[in-house]
């Protein structure tokens, strides 16, 4: 009986050039999909769903378990999406990365670097005192666990607004921290975060939307083959339960992102001091 094997690390750095690869090899397929059925990619994040991809991919065609899928009928189930999802995979990450750095190049020239050491100045003040004061409590706790800081402007200004919202609600337990707590810090972190989304905002320039654009179509063509893998592997190991929702479950549900799991944090209202 095969038993769920765990997910392996994410490789640290990703390999640029299979990446680049495999994304040059798709390029006119991912340009053919109609822009008008591209998958919804909100919520995603494309390191989770890259990291469940390979797992998945390496467990498909491992040779025993290739086998099994071969013998599906071919009117039911094409091979070519167990074949192509490693592929898939690093086609997806290479685009995720390509966006990264753009939006990086874009969003620099407008976020002062004055403003972004601010945000993660206050960021890590009220992170400490929430964790301290919060981080076990029955409802905030969830929260704050949800706040880790991120790797990118976009996850310091949700930070600080979520920061923010628990400070709003939370204000009798965080005030009495004398070290970290400073009164200002609820209506900086507001002013900082809903400065850094606008700014954000503003550097959605037509390199951006491209990349954007290559992202949602790698995005809709990995989940296709996902999809289609997933389905029969559902199929084949519908006997081993655990084993089929772990290795071939929802890509969406893997590869939530960090703001997603965030969600459930209170904002304050725009301009609260």
């Amino acid at each position: 009986m095969d038993t769920p094997a765990p997910k392996p690390a994410l490789p640290t750095p990703f390999d640029d050039s299979q990446g680049a690869a495999a994304l040059a090899a798709l390029l006119p397929r991912l340009q053919a999909l109609d822009a008008a059925h591209l998958s919804p990619r909100v919520g995603v994040d494309p390191q989770l769903a890259v990291q469940h991809l390979l797992a998945t991919a390496a467990f498909a065609t491992a040779p025993e378990h290739r086998a099994r899928f071969a013998r599906l009928s071919a009117e039911d189930f094409d091979i070519a999406h167990v074949d192509g999802l490693e592929t898939a995979a690093w086609a997806l990450w290479k685009a995720a990365a390509d966006l990264d750095s753009v939006r990086k190049q874009s969003s620099e020239a407008l976020l002062p670097a004055s403003l972004v050491q601010e945000g993660m100045i206050v960021e890590a003040r009220m992170q400490l005192c929430c964790e301290y004061h919060l981080g076990d409590h029955s409802e905030a706790g969830k929260i704050v666990t949800g706040l880790s800081p991120g790797t990118s402007y976009d996850d310091l200004a949700t930070d600080l607004l979520g920061y923010a919202g628990l400070y709003l609600k939370y204000h009798d337990i965080v005030r009495h921290d004398t070290k970290n707590y400073r009164p200002g810090d609820r209506a900086d972190a507001v002013r900082i975060g809903e400065r850094i989304i606008k700014l954000l905002g503003d550097a959605d320039t037509p390199e951006v939307r491209a990349a954007r654009g290559l992202l949602d179509r790698s995005w809709t063509h990995a989940l296709t083959g996902y999809d289609e893998t997933a389905a029969a592997g559902r199929f084949l190991w519908r006997k081993e339960p655990e084993l089929a929702a772990a290795r071939f479950g929802s890509l969406y549900t893997v590869a939530r992102t960090s703001t997603s799991r965030k969600k459930d944090a209170e904002k304050p209202p725009a301009g609260t001091p």
